[in-house]
């Protein structure tokens, strides 16, 4: 569960009055993948809220050791020799990882949270995903629970346009998730069109359990935050690499050809885990010195490099169901985006353009490097900000989100006590 959210979503709850336990592994910000900025967590700093963190599952400690050991100098710890473990781990192991690669917690959870139970009753159940081990620990609890229990679906999990596993794995998926989302009293998603898609794949679950929540930012963190100033024509990309399409490698040839052909003399900065394979494709088009990956950042970094870039640049997401949660936290940062388009059904594409928040291109490179042409220019005339609307967009601020959530939880308080 994003630490970020999770937050939000507990404080709300907690300002209402609850009395809320909060059931979380103990994370390390040493885990190659799973990592976790301590910074934007601080439950436990919430009056009303106890976090209770456990054992986190033999293969995330071993995630972590490995990730800390020392190596020798005949078998050098390379990105190359990590993207290579990480391809092994989806192909050998993450197929039987159900339902997801924190399954190993599961046991730990579980146990936490029945002794919880057993001491105290409790009226309300929430889960989030991802990671969907989380709805398998309410899964167990649910027939203890004397109140709802609030599904949030932060990500698509059986149909996700993003999964790569085999089909017998896919099945299985789709099984659980039936399972899980036929016992929700309230199921939260991002955005309308994962309702539908939610229907189309789900139909015996009533359309009248969903309800809609938007992921937001953090106003507070932007407004705390000093910018990253540049005096190069900077873009700045933040989050992982997307695991469809080929948007950020579109990017960077467009960068590259823009540098080349037009003679603008612009960099990015790229805050976020990356494999190897990206960093060499940078090195091949001849951006060493214009392009700099940072690895993963705290979250406070990360706002000072969105606040200080000049364009922040965004890959959507296919078939129109989910949108990144990065375009939210550039909204906050009040800078242009520069959006590749993953299809033409992509909503943070639109969401963009409806904003009037930059400009949305396809996955072309001719494409990007006008785009990229189009913006150095505005840039060098003074005109880059006031092209845009740049105001902050209320509706996703973390305090209207926390209402939002609230108000789904009363109306499933309602329903379950009608």
């Amino acid at each position: 569960m994003s630490p970020k959210i999770a937050r939000n979503y507990v404080a709300a709850l907690a300002g209402d009055g609850y009395d809320v336990d909060v059931v979380t592994p103990a994370a390390s910000p040493d885990h190659p993948v799973y990592r976790i900025d301590h910074s934007s967590q601080g439950h436990d700093c919430i009056e009303g809220v106890t976090l209770h963190r456990t054992y986190p599952g033999p293969l995330y400690r071993l995630a972590c050791r490995a990730a800390r050991k020392p190596r020798v100098a005949a078998t050098p710890a390379t990105p190359a020799n990590a993207d290579a473990a990480r391809a092994a781990y989806r192909r050998l192991i993450r197929p039987w990882m159900i339902p997801d690669g924190r399954a190993d917690w599961l046991p730990w959870a579980i146990a936490k949270a029945t002794s919880l139970i057993l001491r105290r009753p409790y009226d309300l159940l929430v889960t989030y995903a991802f990671p969907y081990t989380c709805h398998f620990v309410g899964f167990a609890l649910r027939p203890w629970i004397r109140g709802p229990w609030i599904l949030n679906q932060g990500d698509l999990w059986s149909f996700s346009p993003g999964v790569n596993l085999p089909r017998w794995r896919l099945a299985i998926d789709r099984m659980l998730e039936r399972a899980v989302l036929i016992r929700g009293t309230r199921i939260i998603v991002t955005n309308d069109e994962m309702i539908a898609g939610y229907r189309e794949h789900f139909p015996e679950v009533p359309e009248s359990r969903f309800a809609v929540i938007p992921i937001g930012y953090d106003r507070q963190t932007y407004e705390r935050s000093a910018p990253e100033i540049s005096a190069r024509f900077r873009f700045a990309y933040t989050g992982a690499l997307p695991v469809y399409g080929r948007g950020l490698y579109t990017f960077l040839e467009g960068l590259a050809r823009a540098r080349r052909e037009e003679s603008i003399d612009a960099e990015c900065v790229i805050a976020g885990t990356m494999p190897q394979e990206i960093r060499d494709f940078a090195s091949r088009l001849g951006l060493g010195d214009a392009v700099e990956f940072r690895g993963f950042q705290p979250s406070s970094a990360v706002a000072a490099l969105q606040l200080g870039a000049h364009v922040l640049v965004m890959v959507g997401m296919p078939k129109g169901l989910q949108v990144p949660s990065k375009v939210y936290e550039y909204f906050a940062a009040k800078r242009p985006i520069l959006g590749v388009r993953c299809d033409e059904a992509d909503i943070a594409a639109r969401s963009v353009s409806r904003h009037n928040r930059g400009l949305s291109v396809p996955d072309d490179v001719g494409e990007v490097e006008r785009a990229i042409a189009s913006l150095h220019k505005m840039w060098k005339s003074g005109s880059l900000d006031r092209s845009f609307d740049l105001a902050g967009v209320p509706a996703h601020d973390w305090d209207e989100v926390g209402r939002r959530f609230l108000a789904a939880v009363q109306e499933a308080e309602r329903a379950w006590h009608a």
